[in-house]
């Protein structure tokens, strides 16, 4: 089941910032409730980029993952990898970030992420 995040007004020069979980009203990362791994990500943005670039990256506890979208233009994009390259535990904390450069326009425009997971047998 995919799971969805979103950022309204996409700022330039922001680095790792959390992205809003929508199925939470308190916290930006979603705790598993099963083993698995990470499938697939994709973004939509409300205006095409015009200028620099926009990194959307998938976290596990915090850290990076291997799944991640850089954009340089258009309005989204999307990335699928093989099941056990970002895999993840009952309990892990999954979340979407996002860095800008100084030159990212424009500037109102808003973003949403979709991760797909698959579960561990």
């Amino acid at each position: 089941m995919p799971e969805q995040w979103a950022r309204i007004n996409v700022p330039a020069g922001a680095t790792n910032v959390p992205m809003s979980s929508q199925v939470s009203t308190s916290f930006d990362d979603i705790k598993m409730i099963r083993s698995g791994s990470i499938v697939g990500l994709a973004t939509r943005l409300t205006a095409a980029i015009t200028a620099g670039t926009l990194t959307v990256t998938v976290t596990k506890n915090g850290n990076p993952c291997v799944l991640g979208i850089v954009h340089a233009g258009g309005t989204g994009s999307v990335a699928t990898q093989a099941p056990g390259i970002d895999t993840y535990n009952a309990g892990d904390l999954i979340g979407i970030r996002f860095t800008t450069n100084a030159g990212f326009l424009p500037l109102s425009l808003n973003l949403e992420a979709w991760l797909e997971v698959l579960e561990a047998p």
